[in-house]
């Protein structure tokens, strides 16, 4: 976490005078040196660390893809990009910030030039996909070798929050992460939530493009309504396909350790990699 934190923040620094004519291979190249380098260090440790278990990345689609869960896997990532933007704006109101903001290098720069796909491919595609590699299979892969599955879920969520590198934008992606995890857990494959966030960035990066084009008609104004009844929309179709889901047997049931959760949580987040991640977080979090 700590070594991905340190090189979001390093592309962060040099972003605009590097990628300057070319931010979406910016952002790809950042999304892939940040969380595909710290992956391969992870699956290649057991290699010369044979006292390390090899990693789970869950890379298959299960033995019936997702065992018809595909449609509650967008239901569900909908439910969550609905509620983790409510989250954000909740945050911008009590903070008393009036921007709208995209996490880390996703901003306005990526809509107004350039074809949609390649768009798509830097905002949405490429950091679905190598973030939740990183952060769902090997990093969640690890905390399961500690601790029982809730609290593999809400760490996982923890460090996904963390990385994005800023209190306001906090309680939304850990809102996400939660639940990307839970996806990643209960269907015992890294591609739900891989399509889950996908979705999600692409929910936000259309929010960024339309308040940006009807800004001088005032659409902030309503944003906050209309999203409230998407949301609650979503939570109910993703409540009734859940309940489906649950009569068809379809989702992993948790595990449960014996270990007490205080200790679990001493072993996962009070070692030195993630003592230095936090450090980090506060330390960006102070200067930025």
């Amino acid at each position: 976490m700590f070594i991905s934190f340190v090189i979001l923040a390093f592309f962060s620094l040099i972003f605009d005078f590097v990628f300057s004519g070319s931010q979406r291979v910016g952002v790809i190249l950042s999304e892939i040196i940040a969380f595909g380098v710290p992956t391969v260090l992870l699956l290649l440790l057991p290699r010369y660390m044979p006292d390390q278990p090899k990693l789970n990345l869950r890379f298959n689609l299960g033995k019936s893809k997702f065992n018809g869960g595909l449609w509650f896997t967008i239901k569900f990532a909908l439910m969550l990009s609905f509620l983790s933007f409510l989250v954000n704006l909740l945050i911008y109101a009590v903070s008393g910030s009036n921007t709208f903001e995209m996490s880390g290098m996703m901003g306005n720069m990526l809509i107004r030039s350039g074809s949609n796909f390649a768009v798509f491919l830097a905002v949405s595609a490429i950091p679905a996909l190598t973030e939740e590699l990183f952060v769902r299979g090997a990093l969640f892969s690890r905390f399961e070798r500690e601790a029982d599955t809730v609290v593999c879920i809400l760490c996982s969520g923890l460090c996904f929050a963390m990385l994005h590198g800023s209190l306001i934008n906090f309680a939304g992606p850990f809102i996400a992460g939660c639940g990307y995890a839970y996806l990643t857990y209960s269907y015992r494959s890294i591609w739900p939530a891989v399509l889950a966030h996908a979705i999600n960035n692409l929910y936000y990066l259309i929010v960024n493009y339309l308040l940006n084009l009807y800004s001088s008609f005032g659409i902030w104004n309503y944003f906050t309504h209309i999203s409230i009844i998407l949301f609650l929309l979503s939570l109910y179709f993703t409540l009734r396909s859940y309940e489906y889901q649950i009569e068809r047997r379809a989702l992993h049931p948790f595990v449960k350790s014996s270990i007490p959760v205080a200790q679990q949580l001493r072993t996962v987040l009070l070692n030195p990699g993630m003592l230095l991640f936090a450090a980090a977080f506060l330390i960006h979090i102070i200067i930025g």
